[in-house]
C-alpha cells in the first residue's frame, strides 16, 4: 500500500512537468530539433534527448516478450498455486 501511495504522489508531483511529444516523453512541451544540411549536402536532424523514447519502449517490450515466451520454445513456464 505504501508503494502505491508513493507512486501516486510522484505522479501527482510531476503531472505538470512531463510532456509527450512525437518522439517520447520529455520535460519540454516542444521538441527542439535542429534541421540543417551539412557541407556535403546531406540532410541532418539533431534533437534534444528525451527522458524516454518510444523506440526504446518498443524495443524493451520485444525483449521482455522474447524472454518471457520465446518463439522457439526454449523455455516452458509452469505456474503453480
Amino acid at each position: 500500500m505504501k508503494i502505491i501511495l508513493h507512486i501516486l504522489a510522484i505522479l501527482f508531483i510531476f503531472q505538470g512537468c512531463l510532456y509527450t511529444n512525437n518522439r517520447g516523453i520529455s520535460t519540454d512541451y516542444y521538441s527542439d530539433c535542429k534541421e540543417y544540411y551539412d557541407s556535403e549536402g546531406f540532410y541532418r536532424k539533431t534533437c534534444d534527448e528525451n527522458l524516454v523514447d518510444f523506440k526504446d519502449i518498443g524495443k524493451n517490450l520485444k525483449e521482455m516478450k522474447e524472454y518471457i515466451a520465446p518463439e522457439h520454445g526454449a523455455r516452458e513456464f509452469k505456474f503453480g498455486f
